[in-house]
């Protein structure tokens, strides 16, 4: 019996060892309700910050509150299955009020997207008014924020159009593919992370 016994606890050690953990988890970031990400924005002379506070995240949907505390404005974003899953085009220019995105993602980009600049493929972007196509550029680590003395570090893919004038980092885990710079019309970078407790 004590056999059996010390069998099936050596066969749960290596299972749970086996078990795959997301590249973000790893680094200590979370994907909880109530977690914060805080981004900088430079859009031309305006600096301000772009608060995202996290609703829920599955593999059905991603939902987040959004504010801009320096323009006192603020909303909400629901994306839905289909966009988190297959969306080609950036959701970047937020208005008050809640949105359901079905074909765009903001903040995020699709899990197809992802996919396939993994893959070493083009990928034709929509960013609003017209559509840029994008490549990995590199596959790096990024720095933000501070835990317990030191920054969090994360692996990060850059996409790049084709002359390198418009850069997306893009968290490299394939289950939260989350924005965390982007150099296009305007800069934004992700600069901090709170966890709610």
């Amino acid at each position: 019996m004590n056999r059996l016994i010390i069998t099936i606890l050596i066969a749960s050690f290596f299972i749970s060892a086996c078990t795959p953990t997301s590249k973000l988890a790893k680094a200590g970031i979370s994907f909880n309700e109530g977690d914060d990400f805080i981004y900088e924005v430079i859009d031309g002379d305006e600096k301000y910050n772009f608060n995202i506070n996290l609703n829920g995240i599955e593999d059905y949907y991603i939902s987040f509150d959004w504010e801009i505390p320096q323009n006192d404005i603020s909303g909400a974003i629901y994306m839905n299955e289909t966009a988190i899953t297959s969306a080609t085009e950036l959701h970047n220019y937020m208005e008050k009020g809640y949105l359901k995105l079905t074909d765009k993602t903001s903040a995020w980009i699709s899990k197809a997207v992802f996919e396939d600049i993994k893959d070493g493929n083009i990928v034709r972007l929509g960013l609003g008014e017209k559509r840029e196509s994008f490549r990995l550029y590199d596959e790096t680590t990024y720095e933000f924020g501070m835990k317990m003395g030191k920054p969090y570090v994360i692996p990060v893919i850059v996409m790049a159009n084709d002359d390198n004038s418009k850069k997306i980092w893009v968290a490299d885990d394939k289950d939260n593919c989350l924005i965390v710079m982007m150099e296009l019309d305007f800069n934004i970078r992700l600069v901090d992370f709170q966890a709610f407790r």
